[in-house]
């Protein structure tokens, strides 16, 4: 299992933290700054993810693993499907056409601890919206969306907490695989 965290300069904190949880490996996902500093950062690292804004999507388009931040209706994103995955969804208003536009064109919503600890609706969002990710079967990055090496959790602890919040078993341990795909 891949966990995936938001390293601020910190990635051997990170990563020695993620070896005594007992993940596998570390995605480290770094914001799109320039295409030098990206580069740079992710030669370092096997596991690496870009955050991109839809108007740098040709800069960071060959990376393996592209993630945007969601906008007030991800609807254009979800259509193109050129990326595989969005964050902070919890700001936003899913409908069962999100879900479907998400699985045909394999686009993950992707949800962690630490996204869920910053903002207490959030827990509200994926709860009530986790019958349409059930029922449409709904690709997800799942992780501790780690900043510092304390916010993060094992793939037990997490695991049990989005179970709780009423998504399928076998829908969360896909979450936690896809990662793992992408890099294959």
């Amino acid at each position: 299992m891949i966990d995936l965290v938001f390293p601020n300069g910190n990635e051997t904190e990170l990563s020695s933290m993620a070896e005594r949880l007992g993940w596998k490996n570390v995605c480290f996902a770094y914001d799109f700054i320039n295409q030098k500093d990206l580069t740079a950062k992710l030669k370092l690292h096997k596991f690496g993810a870009v955050i991109a804004a839809q108007k740098n999507f040709m800069q960071v388009r060959q990376n393996k693993i592209v993630l945007q931040r969601a906008e007030e209706d991800p609807l254009p994103v979800l259509r193109t499907g050129k990326i595989n995955g969005l964050l902070g969804l919890e700001k936003t208003r899913i409908n069962q056409v999100h879900c479907k536009l998400a699985v045909e064109n394999n686009v993950a919503f992707c949800f962690g601890l630490s996204s869920l600890l910053d903002r207490p609706k959030a827990v509200d969002w994926l709860h009530r919206n986790s019958r349409l990710i059930n029922k449409y079967k709904v690709p997800l990055i799942l992780g501790s969306f780690a900043r510092t090496p304390y916010e993060m959790r094992s793939y037990h602890d997490l695991t049990g907490l989005f179970i709780t919040l009423g998504i399928d078993k076998g829908i969360v341990k896909k979450g936690f695989e896809f990662l793992e795909k992408c890099f294959e």
